[in-house]
């Protein structure tokens, strides 16, 4: 009798164990469709290296370990332009923090054009080139300004395209659940991230 009640305690733990981490899911869930972006199938997020504005040579392997939030963009752009300050905000708001980094991959223009665009404007997040237009097509961006976010373990989270308004509530308790530490998923990060 009490192996059968210790049997029946141990199936509503777990029951109600699974139950959390489906509401946890749902409501992310429901930040990621607040913000309107669109998770993605399990996949790991194409690696590039590419120069900044000053030449230096950045990968995506550097960060891992980091929620990535990874924006593509034009100077040409108006939802891109629109949308800087609210990225700059939320670099501001987590630039300490050994989780998150803001990426910005500009389009097809040149080391001047973008870091004249962001000393106008402030900026003070990673601006990196592809001038090439090969990374934007491996992450087939169609339309800007498009958003990737991307997890601690380099895969792909979700994409949004079109500008948004980084700094609203709903994006910060996204990017918070986002960073918050997981126990269980602690990785070592890689030497010579950023």
């Amino acid at each position: 009798m009490q192996c059968l009640v210790v049997r029946h305690v141990a199936t509503i733990l777990a029951a109600l164990g699974l139950l959390l981490v489906g509401k946890a899911a749902d409501a992310q869930d429901h930040l990621y469709e607040a913000m309107g972006m669109a998770k993605v199938p399990p996949k790991a997020a194409p690696d590039f290296t590419l120069s900044t504005v000053d030449g230096k040579q950045v990968s995506l392997q550097a960060y891992r370990g980091k929620v990535v939030f990874l924006n593509f963009w034009a100077t040409w752009c108006i939802p891109c332009r629109e949308e800087m300050p609210a990225l700059e905000r939320l670099h501001q708001m987590y630039q300490r923090s050994q989780n998150f980094a803001v990426i910005s991959i500009d389009y097809k223009e040149s080391a001047e054009q973008v870091k004249a665009f962001f000393q106008q404007h402030a900026l003070s997040f990673p601006a990196l080139l592809d001038q090439s237009g090969s990374v934007s097509r491996d992450y087939l961006v169609s339309g800007m300004p498009t958003t990737y976010l991307i997890g601690r373990d380099g895969m792909l989270l979700a994409r949004g395209v079109g500008g948004r308004d980084w700094t609203r509530v709903e994006a910060l308790d996204l990017i918070n659940a986002l960073v918050k530490p997981d126990p269980e998923a602690q990785q070592p990060r890689t030497q010579g991230a950023p």
